[in-house]
């Protein structure tokens, strides 16, 4: 917010010589202003207005001293002589600067009356219009305090009254009531002892009463704490049991899942033993001594012909050469073996090649 300000001196220059010595003083003056010598400002300009008394300047200047000096009945005087002194450039500024002081001695409506003058002797004054509406808020505010603190005064006077009548009220009722004490206080005398008999009986039948309430609370209390307990338990079990069950369900399509990819890596691996059977059983190649036996051997009758079809399965007890099993046979049943422990496959042993067709064995 912009500060209340006053606007600050004025100097003229003089052209003609006599107010040579004036000019200086003014000059000197507003030197010593400017240096915040406030008290040597004043004299320069007095000993100005000595030589003239109505040279305006001197008075304006003057008055701003006596208003930073915080004079401000003094400042507005300097002011009203300066504009006394027919100058009437000056008047805006005197104006403005009355309205200062009279705003720092708490009247605002007058403040508020130079300001306006200040602002119509020149529009472009933007202090002026500033300190104007500033003033006017002021105004106003002080205005709404005045009838603010008089609603309070009014409403503290209402209340005070109120409570005056409701005192007096208060007072013409115990008067009644003290009236009306005395009258009974020969009855209540004589109804006292009953009434203590009688309310101690009340008393102790309000205590035995009292006290069977307060079991009876605290039971209620005890079993309602009972059944919250037990439906918590049970809501605990419940939740227990959905999270085994899940569990469970969880194990158990785990375990499904296992065994079908078990089932499906032993149907994988069977398939796969099949394959390189059916492929063994292509690529395996023929009797090297019957391919490689010259044609003159081929051409010499049979001395044994050889067992075929299920024949060559006989067993070593059924030969013809006493049961002993050649070298080759022997390598290939040990074979046999092993394969056959290896892929639970039947191994198909034979001295060679026949051309019957393999049983179907579900192994």
């Amino acid at each position: 917010m912009k500060s209340l300000m006053i606007i600050p001196f004025v100097v003229i220059i003089f052209t003609n010589s006599c107010f040579a010595s004036l000019k200086d003083d003014v000059k000197k003056g507003n030197l010593l202003y400017n240096s915040k010598k406030y008290a040597e400002a004043e004299k320069a300009y007095q000993e100005a207005l000595s030589k003239n008394g109505k040279n305006g300047i001197a008075s304006v200047n003057l008055g701003v001293v006596a208003y930073k000096k915080g004079q401000y009945a003094k400042a507005i005087e300097n002011c009203n002589n300066a504009i006394a002194s027919g100058s009437a450039n000056l008047i805006p500024v005197c104006d403005y600067n009355i309205g200062n002081a009279e705003y720092r001695t708490g009247d605002y409506e007058t403040a508020l009356k130079y300001y306006k003058r200040a602002m119509d002797l020149d529009p472009g004054d933007k202090d002026a219009k500033f300190n104007y509406e500033y003033v006017e808020k002021k105004i106003q505010e002080r205005e709404d305090s005045k009838q603010k603190q008089k609603k309070q005064e009014k409403q503290e006077k209402k209340d005070n009254k109120q409570n005056k009548d409701q005192d007096k009220k208060q007072d013409k009722n115990q008067d009644k009531n003290q009236d009306k004490n005395e009258d009974n206080k020969q009855d209540n005398k004589n109804q006292e002892n009953q009434s203590k008999s009688d309310q101690n009986k009340e008393n102790q039948d309000n205590n035995e009463k009292s006290q069977e309430q307060k079991k009876q609370d605290q039971q209620k209390d005890q079993d309602e704490q009972k059944q919250q307990q037990q439906k918590e338990q049970k809501q605990q079990d419940e939740q227990e049991k959905q999270d085994e069950q899940k569990q469970q369900q969880e194990e158990d399509q785990q375990k499904q899942k296992k065994e079908q990819n078990q089932q499906k890596q032993d149907q994988q691996k069977q398939d796969q033993q099949k394959q390189e059977q059916q492929k063994q059983d292509k690529e395996e190649p023929k009797d090297e001594e019957e391919d490689s036996r010259p044609e003159s051997e081929s051409q010499q009758p049979e001395e044994r012909k050889e067992p075929q079809g299920l024949e060559a399965y006989q067993s070593p007890a059924d030969r013809a050469d006493g049961g002993e099993m050649s070298e080759q046979e022997a390598k290939m049943l040990l074979e046999g073996y092993k394969g056959e422990e290896a892929t639970g496959s039947a191994v198909k042993m034979r001295k060679r090649k026949i051309d019957i067709p393999e049983p179907a064995k579900d192994w």
